[in-house]
């Protein structure tokens, strides 16, 4: 019996939270956020701010050595990531992470540091949910198949709708437009695809809606100098999040092993220095495969995130660590959600690029 209980205590000890991640896209105030990617700038200085007081804030690399070595936990260990590699990383997160002392990973998709491209799903809510006029019908081939969506009288959106409607984001159960229609439907339609297959659907909704495809400011994504910038100093991390940011799960194995290397081949070479974590695009379960995790391993890497929200326990699987998203809260709501998932209360569905 004695070493029943003994075996059991060491299985709860493995089984015990070791440590949070959390989750961030964007720090930025935008006038609409249909995906809820961005914390405003004010609220995520308020954010680190809590979490340098009331958590023990470490690199991901770091929870993974405290983990794996069964030390003490005596505070809660949190290590803060964003996914994408967005501008405003640089110019509104660095400086509040460094003000609260709090270091950070930044996963980069390193094909869009090139050049003025912007996320295909930045580009869908520029041409439908900006103020605009378009065709009364959008006619598409999917797979082979004719498609037709029609906006009827939501051809025309102007400026008060555009504020009216500025609150819409993915998780409304209704649309108060065709076009709202119309863009969560595309982003249904666009998500699998191929990058390849993707980008020719999405010149044939530009040249229908007349579109130039200028990225605008406040989605822009980081260059090459801005990347070497961000990682400049003690608190930020380049991490890789592929190259063109698919999901990985669609591909077959030749094309995920070049997404995931070549992405690191790239960033390496930005940053003379070696690129050692990774973050699945989507980062669901369905998103990657086993094959993938593997795939991941073998090119280099030591760590992998994914996007499930659970704690990290000293049984979690380096190349499958789990994030909770952090939303647009304010502090009380913030520490709030904190303290649930710390206790295993899981929070609000996840949704995020």
């Amino acid at each position: 019996m004695a070493r029943v209980r003994a075996g059991l205590a060491k299985l709860s000890s493995r089984s015990q939270p070791v440590g949070l991640i959390l989750l961030y896209h964007r720090v930025a105030d935008l006038e609409g956020d249909p995906q809820l990617l961005a914390v405003e700038v004010q609220r995520f200085a308020d954010q680190m701010a809590h979490l340098s007081w009331r958590y023990e804030v470490v690199t991901l690399h770091e929870l993974i050595r405290r983990r794996s070595t069964h030390s003490d936990v005596r505070r809660p260990l949190v290590a803060v990531t964003f996914d994408d590699g967005y501008a405003d990383n640089l110019v509104n997160a660095k400086p509040a992470l460094e003000s609260a002392h709090v270091p950070a990973t930044v996963f980069v998709a390193s094909g869009y540091m090139e050049g003025e491209q912007q996320f295909w799903w930045d580009e869908l809510e520029s041409i439908f949910l900006r103020p605009s006029s378009l065709p009364e019908v959008l006619p598409l081939s999917v797979d082979g198949e004719m498609r037709e969506w029609v906006l009827g009288r939501d051809t025309v959106y102007d400026d008060a709708q555009c504020i009216a409607y500025r609150g819409w984001n993915v998780l409304c159960r209704e649309d108060p437009t065709r076009r709202h229609q119309l863009y969560r439907a595309l982003c249904a339609l666009l998500r699998p695809m191929a990058e390849a297959d993707r980008e020719r659907t999405l010149c044939t909704i530009r040249s229908w809606a007349g579109y130039l495809h200028a990225t605008a400011s406040s989605h822009r994504i980081l260059t090459p100098q801005e990347v070497r910038t961000l990682a400049s100093g003690p608190w930020v991390e380049v991490g890789a999040h592929t190259e063109s940011h698919p999901v990985l799960a669609r591909l077959p194995l030749g094309a995920q092993r070049e997404e995931i290397g070549r992405c690191k081949e790239r960033l390496q070479s930005v940053l003379s220095c070696p690129v050692t974590s990774f973050a699945y695009p989507y980062g669901t379960m369905a998103d990657y495969t086993a094959d993938t995790t593997a795939l991941v391993k073998e090119e280099g890497y030591s760590l992998a995130c994914s996007n499930y929200p659970e704690r990290v326990t000293r049984d979690t699987d380096v190349y499958q660590l789990p994030r909770f998203v952090v939303r647009n809260w304010d502090q009380d709501r913030f520490r709030t959600m904190m303290e649930s998932w710390w206790q295993g209360t899981i929070g609000e569905e996840a949704h995020a690029y």
